[in-house]
């Protein structure tokens, strides 16, 4: 199991903060001490959650307003980090720019739906179907105890 877990989007500003507060409960709720963060490859810094991820989160019992966009960085990830991506070209993306964490990358939807689509700008069902594929890939993450695949960390 990882000591840190990173959920990692475009912006951070949709499906990352709201897979963060989840995996963060979720760990909490296990009694597994695991850090939990979010950040963006292309981050929209200090900018809040949006708007329909932080309804949608409310409507959970999980506050996450206080939410601000960062860039995901180097310095951020110890050799024992997870970095949990939405889709499999953000996984090419890190691996490409940031060629020594290419072992620490998988797809949160690895073992369900495969990509988490973006729902930036769209409607709220659209959020809602990624917060659904959100929830579901972290349960199935715990369900197999946090093991990355041996191809995780492939050139692909």
């Amino acid at each position: 199991m990882p000591s840190q877990v990173i959920a990692v989007c475009v912006g951070n500003v949709c499906r990352s903060p709201m897979a963060h507060a989840l995996l963060a409960v979720a760990l909490r709720e296990r009694g597994l001490g695991v850090r939990v963060s979010s950040a963006g490859i292309r981050a929209c810094v200090g900018l809040p959650a949006d708007p329909t991820s932080i309804q949608l989160m409310a409507e959970r019992g999980i506050d996450i307003s206080g939410h601000r966009g960062r860039q995901l960085l180097p310095k951020q990830v110890d050799a024992d980090t997870l970095l949990l991506v939405m889709s499999d070209d953000q996984a090419k993306w890190i691996r490409r720019q940031r060629g020594r964490l290419a072992s620490q990358v998988a797809a949160l939807g690895e073992f369900t739906v495969g990509d988490i689509d973006d729902p930036v700008g769209g409607t709220r069902g659209q959020f809602e179907r990624a917060l659904g594929e959100i929830e579901e890939g972290i349960e199935a993450w715990l369900a197999r105890g946090w093991a990355v695949p041996r191809e995780a960390g492939a050139n692909s």
